[in-house]
């Protein structure tokens, strides 16, 4: 019998990256990678520059269907549609990454933490 906690995770996490030149490009790459059964993010390198666009999938993806959708998505821009680049990534335990970026953070005699914090209190903070 499988550990309910196995059952939920995933066998695998597809990550589909796409780099912009600019804010109107991003839009038809989120375009083309919306609904393709997974979460879409786009994160600006600069104001006025380029942009990366990350897919996440629990499914590997159509490769086809995704260049087919990006070429389509691209008509009326300039030039050919950027090159998707497809990884899985590595399992890890999410949760725990996500904490870890939250340290406890000292503020006078305040020492400000999450619940997750397990660490030793400096002497006299609150």
């Amino acid at each position: 019998m499988t550990a309910p906690d196995a059952e939920r995770q995933p066998k695998s996490l597809w990550r589909v990256s796409v780099e912009a030149p600019d804010a109107d490009a991003a839009q038809a790459v989120i375009a083309a990678l919306d609904g393709q059964g997974g979460a879409v993010s786009a994160f600006a390198s600069a104001p006025e520059g380029s942009w990366r666009i990350d897919a996440l999938s629990l499914d590997a993806p159509d490769r086809g269907l995704i260049a087919a959708r990006l070429a389509l998505a691209w008509s009326g821009l300039e030039g050919p549609p950027p090159e998707p680049v497809f990884a899985r990534v590595a399992q890890q335990d999410w949760l725990k990454a996500n904490q870890a970026s939250f340290p406890p953070i000292e503020a006078g005699r305040f020492l400000i933490h999450g619940s997750h914090f397990q660490g030793p209190f400096p002497a006299g903070a609150l």
